[in-house]
């Protein structure tokens, strides 16, 4: 995907390298700021205009949960922004069906 493409990309990596090694409240409000020029970018390169904020991208992914394929970019993204599993997106290793399918399993 566009967004995991430009998370990858080497300035924005160097960039969070950096961050890493401040730490603290700096590490967090960079963070803040790459995930959404990645985001603006993303949507740009994808047609989807100049209004999409980092939040509407991480609902439209949020909400498109259940597609494996953006499941994994998501997770994906979250490892190269260097979060921890599921900080950003929130899916975990199963997609919603197979967690439920899995909890009406064990009753």
């Amino acid at each position: 995907t566009e967004f995991k493409r430009a998370c990858g990309q080497q300035e924005m990596q160097s960039t969070l390298e950096s961050l890493h090694k401040k730490g603290g409240i700096t590490k967090q409000l960079g963070l803040t700021q790459l995930m959404g020029k990645a985001s603006a970018e993303a949507a740009r390169a994808s047609g989807l205009g100049e209004d999409w904020a980092l939040q509407k991208m991480v609902a439209a992914v949020k909400e498109h949960g259940d597609d494996a394929g953006i499941r994994d970019a998501a997770k994906e993204v979250e490892r190269l922004l260097r979060l921890e599993p599921a900080a950003l997106f929130g899916f975990r290793d199963a997609a919603p069906s197979e967690s439920a399918a899995g909890e009406v399993a064990a009753r």
